[in-house]
């Protein structure tokens, strides 16, 4: 299990995003000093992750790729809410794509994986962080708007 956190701090007038993490990653032994923020190529935000890393790389690695090939958020031409739902878009549809399970099983066992995406939002230049969990009625990963 892993453990990642971000916060809105103020500092007298002006607001700093702060992302922190651990840097275990558990498998078949004990991993230190592994990354779990990742700063996207727009330059005004990150994603981090909380909990099993089988699904934890993949899904940053597809919403990296996802942000930087949009043509409107690689250029930051769309807001963080609408870079987000392109995130979203590509994880779910990763997510979509999982076949043939283990002996026994006839779907996949729900992620124990949290993701957290934040930045600068452009109109109002205001600090944007939303917590990403997989939807209680399995039908996806979701968003939930942490602070706006």
């Amino acid at each position: 299990m892993t453990l990642s956190m971000a916060w809105i701090r103020s500092a007298g007038a002006q607001q700093e995003l702060v992302f922190c993490s651990d840097s275990r990653l558990r498998w078949a032994g004990a991993w230190d000093a592994c990354q779990k923020i990742f700063p996207l190529s727009r330059g005004d935000c990150a994603i981090s992750f909380a909990g099993d890393t089988k699904f934890a790389y993949p899904f940053i690695h597809a919403a990296i790729n996802a942000i930087e090939l949009h043509r409107g958020s690689s250029r930051r031409q769309i807001d963080l809410f609408e870079a987000k739902s392109v995130l979203l878009n590509a994880i779910n549809a990763m997510l979509s794509e999982l076949r043939e399970f283990c002996a026994g099983q006839d779907r996949f066992e729900e992620p124990d994986l949290r993701l957290i995406f934040g930045g600068l939002n452009r109109p109002g230049f205001r600090r944007h962080l939303a917590a990403i969990n997989y939807g209680l009625g399995g039908g996806g990963y979701e968003h939930e708007a942490v602070h706006r």
